[in-house]
């Protein structure tokens, strides 16, 4: 493929040359192949005589004049002539050229092009080899190649024009209709084409390093050529979508249909909430085409409502990530109804059937309540983490963790910043209605009073002065430093039941994180990751989170 796009740079290179020879003095010409016939301008001087010469190539390195004539060229300075070719060619070697030549006398006057015939026969034989091409690579060198052959120079200034990836991406155009294309006007078309769409890519580029409003006023004067629909999800958030296409640099077009839709999408998902169900199953149809990889079988009329209960607006970043959450749910949603068949009704603090708005706990003050059942567990997913079921029941039967349905605790799910929190406000019994913390990204958060009473009482900070960074993954390291603080600022200590010995992967701890993982070791609540390996930068699951948080809870 690299080799291809070399061809391209190369090639545009060349023909750079040639379509700026107009302003240099260097004539350009365009073939008539059915006609037989060229047509050749220069830039002259103004009304001005000039001797005109063509010479045709015998082979050999030979030549016979094919036409001389003395022309006078326009008040706008370009000297223009028609040549009818006689019986060229139709086929010359790669060396046989045609030469013009034009002189006012002067030797520093003389101007030169040179060009090569080819007949409808040799093109149609080329147009043949061309759409046999199985590569782009091959197609795209073969095409430079034969660069004469299917006159190129028709359209150079268009293409010379375009930015490397317009170039690409008109080659891919052609090689993916490659088996139609049945005529050089078809190639000149393509290209064509994607030099008009190149304008309005420098048109997107000139405004989007200024206000959101010359965005969308871009957006409304250009959406035929976008290929958007500027509907009312837009409509309800388009400054939010032009202030993230802002300063987006664009190479084709498609980067601005692609980037405009992605944060459509991406904006209206996240703002809805767990009581539209009907909303995200029309707004889910109505993208599908547009979120790569939705499987069929989620818009299932029977079960789309119970896959939605599993998803998880509010916490999507990309389409794929629309796309992978709405896989998931369909797992869930036929893990949880094959395995609880019991209940006709749900249970407590969940909905019937296919599963309700689950997947986040639901806000309510915090108490470590005693419970009936002293060892109830409600949760089919822990078999293959043994090592921390007991740990995970007691922190439910302890109300400090819920799980991700009524059954279903999701034991290998990453943890994020908010639910590792909440779990901490919990477990030291720290919340505060009344709490506050001035992240943008926590209001109407569902943790944003557990988050704000964790920072009220100096257990955890922000990732920038502004940003908490809620729905971040938490690291293993940032996982110790905010137990650690728990433990210090509630004044729990922490036993040493393990010597002193440091992990193997020291240096890729972080200096602000250094004690608290020592000390975490030291009390025996977290152990390497083999190889005596802590891996801090790597992210914990809900198993390993629930495994530490239990070790510390009486």
């Amino acid at each position: 493929m690299k080799k291809a796009f070399i061809s391209i740079l190369l090639a545009g290179t060349m023909f750079a040359a040639s379509i700026g020879a107009l302003a240099a003095g260097i004539p350009v010409y365009k073939i008539d192949t059915q006609k037989q016939s060229v047509s050749i301008t220069a830039e002259v001087e103004a009304n001005k005589s000039y001797s005109v010469q063509l010479f045709r190539p015998l082979g050999n390195g030979q030549y016979a004049t094919e036409y001389i004539n003395e022309i006078e060229s326009n008040s706008d300075g370009k000297l223009n002539v028609d040549i009818l070719l006689n019986n060229p060619n139709d086929t010359p070697a790669d060396d046989e050229h045609y030469v013009f030549k034009l002189s006012d006398g002067s030797s520093q006057s003389e101007q030169e092009c040179r060009f090569q015939f080819y007949g409808q026969t040799a093109i149609d034989e080329k147009l043949k080899i061309l759409s046999q091409m199985t590569t782009l690579e091959d197609y795209s060198d073969y095409l430079f190649a034969n660069k004469y052959v299917f006159s190129f120079d028709d359209n150079l200034e268009p293409f010379v024009s375009l930015t490397q990836r317009g170039k690409e991406k008109t080659i891919e155009a052609m090689f993916k209709v490659r088996e139609s294309i049945i005529s050089v006007e078809f190639v000149n078309s393509l290209i064509s084409e994607n030099a008009a769409k190149q304008k309005v890519v420098d048109e997107y580029n000139a405004v989007s390093a200024k206000e959101w409003t010359d965005v969308d006023a871009f957006l409304k004067n250009r959406s035929a050529e976008l290929s958007i629909e500027l509907n009312d999800d837009y409509e309800n958030s388009k400054q939010n979508i032009c202030e993230k296409l802002l300063n987006n640099e664009a190479n084709f077009i498609e980067d601005i249909t692609d980037g405009y839709y992605e944060n459509l999408i991406i904006t209206t998902f996240n703002k809805l909430t767990k009581t539209q169900k009907d909303t995200i199953a029309q707004t889910l149809t109505r993208y599908k085409d547009k979120i790569n990889s939705i499987p069929a079988e989620f818009f299932n009329a029977d079960k789309i409502n119970g896959y939605i209960g599993y998803l998880n607006p509010g916490t999507y970043t990309t389409l794929a990530s629309v796309a992978e959450d709405c896989k998931n749910a369909i797992n869930k949603y036929n893990q949880n109804t094959k395995r609880d068949n019991t209940s006709s009704g749900g249970s407590s603090g969940g909905s019937s059937g296919g599963g309700g708005w689950t997947t986040r706990p639901s806000i309510q003050e915090p108490t470590k309540e005693d419970v009936t059942k002293e060892n109830q567990n409600p949760f089919i997913d822990l078999d293959s983490f043994e090592w921390a079921s007991d740990d995970i029941v007691k922190l439910y039967n302890l109300k400090i963790v819920s799980g991700k349905s009524d059954n279903i605790f999701d034991p290998a799910t990453t943890v994020t910043r908010a639910e590792y929190v909440k779990m901490l406000a919990v477990a030291f019994n720290i919340y505060d209605a009344s709490a506050s913390a001035n992240f943008s990204d926590i209001a109407a958060h569902w943790a944003e009073k557990y988050i704000a009473s964790a920072y009220g009482a100096g257990i955890v900070s922000g990732m920038t002065d502004t940003y908490f960074g809620a729905n971040e993954s938490i690291s293993r390291q940032d996982a110790c430093v905010i137990l650690y603080r728990a433990m210090r600022k509630t004044g729990k200590e922490l036993k040493e039941v393990n010597v002193y010995e440091e992990f193997a992967d020291k240096s890729d701890i972080s200096d602000y994180a250094y004690d608290a993982v020592m000390a975490m070791k030291q009390a025996g609540i977290i152990s390497g990751m083999g190889e005596n390996k802590f891996a801090p930068h790597e992210t914990m699951n809900r198993a390993m989170a629930a495994k530490m948080i239990a070790a510390i809870v009486e």
